[in-house]
């Protein structure tokens, strides 16, 4: 899953993030902009008496913290930061839903979500952030306490290797409801996850809200979840996306236990993409009204491709 290649790029991932206006974590939002990680560093200078890590110069930092050894050598600058800075709690939750199985080519829904999760868990430990990773499908399956540091990168990935998708329905409300119960300290809630939730979503995120997380949404699907092909003659049983057609279509029969038996043809394939589209809208909708960070993405998006874009766009939704 996480092969040498992937591990080498983390790495290209920070140098970008720190060049992109301050970085992923460090891009203060503008009234009316969303920025997909808001501004929560508050450094308190020479308050700091242990040494924690490096981090690249960028205009308006204090002179009194770059590493002067380091500039000499290398001919860049770099700043020395401690253990004082007022660190950010961000916590990934993971959908481990049936439907997170779901996908064509390299990875499927799961195993991409997990390294958009692995990718920003890095850069953002190398910020000096806590990170916390939570594996959820019909409730809270397991956590990963909030730990700082890259040294314990390689714990996470252990953790998010260990759990694979488990055969039960998306519950996103009650999840939130878990996570909520069993975390002290509020932070950012990235909810990583295809959101095929007959419930929806946006309860959850206003108890996010409520409880004083900011939530950020990662939406992903596989191409031909959006787009399917029709084969001739070709008769299905739909599990994961029964809330995208109508029950009134005549093409459906024996609607038992969340089971349908469907012929699909020209118009039904035509119903379907424009309910999947509708149902990618309402929430993108949503979450533009509520001001919350939200990115749309699919499995077929090369995975250097999307963590850039979060990278470097200071308003996802513009």
């Amino acid at each position: 899953m996480f092969d040498d290649e992937f591990l080498r790029r983390l790495e290209y991932f920070v140098l970008v993030s720190h060049r992109a206006a301050g970085g992923v974590f460090s891009g203060g939002s503008i009234s009316g902009e969303v920025d997909i990680f808001s501004n929560r560093h508050k450094q308190q200078f020479g308050a700091g008496t242990e040494f924690a890590d490096h981090r690249v110069y960028v205009q308006g930092d204090d002179l009194r913290r770059l590493d002067w050894n380091l500039f000499a050598r290398f001919g860049e600058g770099f700043i020395k930061r401690f253990d004082a800075d007022v660190d950010v709690n961000i916590y990934f939750l993971l959908d481990c839903s049936a439907s997170m199985q779901a996908g064509l080519g390299k990875f499927n829904k799961y195993d991409y979500a997990q390294r958009i999760i692995a990718s920003l868990s890095y850069i953002a430990l190398s910020e000096l952030n806590r990170v916390g990773v939570v594996s959820f499908s019909g409730g809270v399956i397991d956590m990963f306490p909030l730990t700082r540091g890259k040294s314990k990168f390689f714990n996470l990935l252990k953790f998010l290797e260990r759990h694979k998708p488990a055969d039960s329905k998306t519950d996103i409300r009650l999840s939130v409801d878990n996570f909520i119960r069993k975390t002290k300290r509020a932070g950012i809630a990235v909810i990583v996850s295809d959101f095929f939730d007959y419930g929806g979503c946006q309860v959850a995120i206003e108890r996010l809200r409520y409880n004083k997380f900011e939530p950020v949404i990662i939406q992903l699907h596989a191409d031909f979840e959006a787009d399917p092909k029709l084969q001739p003659e070709f008769q299905s049983v739909l599990k994961t996306n029964f809330n995208l057609v109508s029950a009134e279509n005549e093409n459906i029969k024996n609607i038992k236990n969340n089971e349908i038996n469907i012929t699909i043809n020209d118009s039904t394939l035509n119903q379907y993409k424009i309910c999947f589209d509708n149902f990618l809208d309402e929430i993108k909708r949503y979450c533009i009204n509520k001001c919350v960070s939200h990115i749309i993405t699919k499995t077929s998006t090369p995975l250097e491709e999307i963590i850039l874009k979060i990278i470097r766009n200071k308003n996802i939704l513009k």
